[in-house]
């Protein structure tokens, strides 16, 4: 066998395996990812179990409730449940949400600009980066909204009084 003779089989055989690679690689992300949200999922439910048998524990013996240590830091907690106001907590959670998400993609948005800016022939492409960048804007108004809507239940008590 000469070496003229074998090249033809190793071509075929690399671009096979450059074939298979671009099939795996997105299928990879795929699968990570799905591990990802699978797993955290998981164990948010059993943070969720033991705050439940914790509860249980807590009502069999006469104590009360204790606050949920993933909602709020416990010195915000215990002066938003006095309030009576026990939604309070899921709104000052749900603000928060929206504000880190905004925030998030708007640094995502700045930083494929910057990325595809310096890119060359992607000078286009770089307003494609508008998009995360807009998301992140529209997000941070919604927590702005929410925010003001609702300042009653945010409030502490702690202010100083306005002159």
């Amino acid at each position: 066998m000469t070496l003229p003779s074998v090249l033809p089989y190793f071509a075929s055989a690399t671009s096979d395996i450059a074939s298979l690679g671009g099939l795996l690689v997105p299928l990879g992300g795929l699968v990570f990812a799905a591990v990802i949200i699978i797993g955290s999922q998981w164990f948010k439910n059993q943070e969720r179990l033991r705050w439940h048998e914790t509860a249980r524990i807590a009502l069999e013996k006469g104590q009360p409730i204790p606050a949920r240590a993933d909602l709020l830091d416990e010195k915000l907690a215990e002066k938003l449940l006095a309030t009576g106001r026990p939604a309070a907590i899921s709104r000052h959670k749900q603000v928060m949400g929206f504000m880190t998400g905004g925030l998030i993609n708007v640094a995502v948005g700045v930083g494929l600009y910057i990325g595809l800016a310096h890119m060359p022939g992607a000078e286009e492409a770089r307003y494609f980066a508008l998009i995360p960048g807009l998301i992140g804007v529209a997000l941070l108004i919604v927590g702005l909204l929410y925010a003001y809507l609702f300042r009653s239940t945010f409030d502490s008590g702690d202010r100083p009084p306005q002159s």
